[in-house]
């Protein structure tokens, strides 16, 4: 075919003149595209869990505040992520004692900002971790000292109590700025070598004492006994003595209807029972004989059988 009859087959010119309409229409589309894709790369932020996204500049409400997730924000506006949820922070503070000693002491405050004031605090208290729990910490800490009036080893020892109270004031002076206190603990006291060595003595002392306390109960708890023991076999002998005393006299009432056979063979049992007897004391007996009484000395016959 020849080049003249394409020419009027195909209008080239009005050709040119659509592929140029179609290729403007396809520009702006991408140009379009690129710009949505722009704003929606500004607008477009992804929360973190525990965090939120505050307005912090630009073309919005300062302050204002963005859940935590994917979130489709003004694009025209800087935010930043902060985190609200539980969170702790140390601190060491320096307590000048009742006994006049400077006690280093290191404090774990855990706390919580309120979920829906967060812009508020960045907002009025973009540091609020210095400007607010750390200086009001450095305060309360050692007031509460002052006026518990605590010497270097009762920080130690009233340690709960001291927890608890500057728990309670801190927890009251930062609610004012929205930031809620869980707990505060004391995780370390450094005590100085002074405090250390006069609370060894006096450990030592009281235990010392202590001892010193069960033994002297001791001691009187085995008088005690002794003395009850003395007394019962004190008892014991009167009884026995007023028992013997009683057989006497019945024996000295009835003696006159008694025979000598009858006389001896009582004083032969008392004899033997005296033997027997590994408490008795007796040195002398009376032993019939014959009918005649004898007096023997008991302790005179052992000394002439041991030589």
């Amino acid at each position: 075919m020849a080049k003249k009859d394409i020419d009027d087959f195909v209008d080239v010119e009005e050709l040119s003149k659509k592929g140029s309409k179609y290729l403007g229409k396809g520009v702006i589309v991408v140009a379009v595209v690129l710009v949505l894709f722009f704003f929606f790369n500004l607008a477009a932020i992804n929360v973190p869990a525990g965090n939120k996204a505050v307005v912090v500049s630009g073309l919005g409400e300062i302050g204002s505040q963005y859940d935590e997730g994917f979130q489709l924000k003004n694009p025209f506006v800087q935010v930043e992520l902060i985190r609200w949820n539980t969170q702790s922070l140390e601190e060491t503070i320096s307590i000048l004692t009742r006994d006049e000693f400077n006690v280093p002491v290191d404090f774990q405050v855990t706390y919580h900002l309120r979920e829906d004031k967060v812009g508020n605090i960045r907002v009025e208290n973009p540091d609020y971790k210095t400007t607010v729990i750390q200086n009001i910490m450095r305060s309360e800490v050692r007031k509460t000292a002052a006026d518990m009036n605590l010497t270097g080893n009762e920080i130690n020892t009233k340690r709960s109590e001291f927890e608890e109270r500057v728990e309670s004031t801190l927890s009251d002076r930062c609610s004012e700025y929205f930031i809620e206190i869980e707990s505060v603990n004391i995780r370390n006291i450094d005590l100085p070598s002074q405090i250390l060595d006069a609370s060894e003595k006096r450990a030592s002392a009281k235990i010392d004492i202590e001892t010193a306390v069960y033994e002297l109960q001791a001691e009187r708890a085995r008088a005690k006994k002794e003395e009850v023991k003395a007394q019962a076999e004190a008892n014991a002998t009167i009884i026995l003595a007023e028992g013997q005393a009683e057989s006497i006299r019945i024996l000295a009432g009835e003696s006159e209807n008694m025979t000598q056979e009858m006389m001896n063979y009582i004083l032969s049992l008392r004899y033997i029972a005296a033997l027997r007897d590994p408490e008795s004391n007796i040195q002398f007996v009376i032993v019939p004989m014959e009918g005649t009484p004898l007096i023997l000395d008991l302790a005179g016959l052992e000394q002439q059988a041991s030589a």
